[in-house]
């Protein structure tokens, strides 16, 4: 197995970006697997993911296989704004499969990691750093479990996934290994600090609703 090599990290050129949004925000996702720029909740708030401004230490959330890439294809599903970025190693391949969904109470941004083949591992590396990367978050557990809470002066933000998450740093990461038909999603919600986290939505349910909303 061959494992990649450290290396600083490094904002993509700007075509090397996909758009996914709700209409009331967007972000960028890389063909890296990294969303490296968020305003939320409105397109004019100020940044919580602003690596490409900078570098990981202003916000990113990145998602990536383990092991060296063999290749790396991306297209966004039919007229919609769902991107899909399928990436494949010597053991096998996965897809991201990325959007925001439409009509919901809060914005939120999910992310449904899907195994293609082989048994590939994978690893999740989240760092929230709201008002263009300038605060940084105090995050503490969900009481129920499977997910966290960041919160930053008026902003919140919860991460809500199947998988075990670690603190690293000023980071929030992850590492799991998928197969053939397995799904693991990750349901990034935003909402104001003074409230309760916004309420739980499920993935594939809320992927099955975007797509049906961008098709009409």
């Amino acid at each position: 197995m061959r494992t990649r090599p450290y290396t600083p990290y490094c904002p993509l050129p700007i075509e090397d970006y996909g758009l996914i949004g709700d209409c009331r925000t967007g972000a960028l996702v890389g063909r890296n697997g990294s969303v490296d720029w968020l305003c939320w909740p409105r397109f004019d708030s100020a940044a919580c993911f602003a690596s490409i401004l900078g570098s990981e230490d202003h916000g990113r959330w990145s998602i990536a296989a383990a092991e060296q890439l063999t290749s790396c294809l991306r297209s966004y599903r039919g007229d919609t704004m769902v991107l899909e970025n399928v990436f494949t190693t010597d053991d096998g391949s996965f897809a991201i499969i990325d959007f925001m969904p439409i009509g919901t109470p809060h914005s939120s941004l999910v992310r449904i990691v899907e195994g293609r083949s082989g048994k590939i591992r994978v690893c999740m590396d989240l760092s929230f750093r709201f008002d263009y990367g300038s605060a940084v978050p105090w995050v503490t557990r969900l009481p129920e479990g499977h997910g966290i809470v960041a919160i930053a002066g008026p902003n919140l933000v919860v991460l809500r996934t199947s998988v075990s998450l670690r603190g690293k740093g000023l980071s929030t990461t992850a590492d799991f290994a998928i197969g053939p038909g397995e799904r693991v999603p990750f349901v990034l919600s935003f909402g104001e600090s003074h409230r309760a986290p916004p309420a739980a939505i499920d993935a594939n349910m809320a992927l099955n609703q975007t797509q049906s909303y961008w098709n009409q």
